[in-house]
């Protein structure tokens, strides 16, 4: 059966890097980034994640699955209002193990080093970028979303509904989006080992 492709959702355009020099600088200027463990350790995660700023800064340890190798984030945490799957790369579950050791006693990955009770916050995320010498108008935290779709689907190795999906566009009607997210799962874990090794080689270079 024929899977028809879905357009991508409009959304407010962010400005990016769409050179591959351009990214390698970018990505070794974050894993330079040595400010609060917190924020070091989400902006370090952020571009293996795909996440939205919100949805990073605020995952919770209940959504990190270490068993199944997955973080699922419940519907009400996601812009769309569904429940998201994002499998972890190898890389990515062994920082949050690492991150785990640390226990700071907080319900969040990333918790926050004004509140005892609360976490980062996408603000805390924007400002690291900008401490790297970015302006608003070269690159924001949300840039790095669009750095994941344009550097996936210019490999042609992967179904563009699985790097849709994995962003967590709306691939249309409910029967459609069911059908999708049973079909690309298998996808996009490899989409994102893929992407991973990619991130950690341009790091290396």
């Amino acid at each position: 059966m024929s899977i028809r492709k879905f357009k991508k959702t409009q959304s407010k355009s962010y400005p990016t890097f769409t050179s591959q020099k351009d990214i390698a600088i970018l990505i070794k200027n974050i894993n330079n980034y040595d400010k609060s463990i917190s924020v070091s350790k989400a902006i370090k995660l952020a571009p293996h994640l795909g996440l939205r700023p919100g949805e990073l800064a605020g995952l919770r340890w209940n959504e990190v699955g270490f068993d199944s190798k997955v973080i699922r984030i419940p519907e009400e945490r996601m812009k769309m209002k569904r429940v998201h799957l994002i499998p972890m790369s190898d890389l990515v579950f062994n920082k949050l193990k690492e991150l785990y050791t640390y226990d700071f006693g907080s319900e969040f990955v990333f918790p926050s080093t004004v509140s005892a009770s609360g976490h980062i916050t996408p603000e805390s995320l924007r400002k690291a970028i900008r401490s790297m010498g970015y302006n608003n108008d070269e690159f924001t935290t949300h840039s790095l979303r669009s750095i994941f779709s344009t550097r996936l689907h210019e490999t042609g190795k992967f179904n563009s509904d699985a790097i849709e999906l994995q962003l967590a566009h709306s691939p249309g009607s409910k029967v459609k989006r069911t059908y999708n997210y049973a079909q690309h799962l298998n996808e996009r874990k490899n989409i994102m080992k893929y992407w991973s090794d990619y991130l950690h080689n341009l790091g290396e270079s």
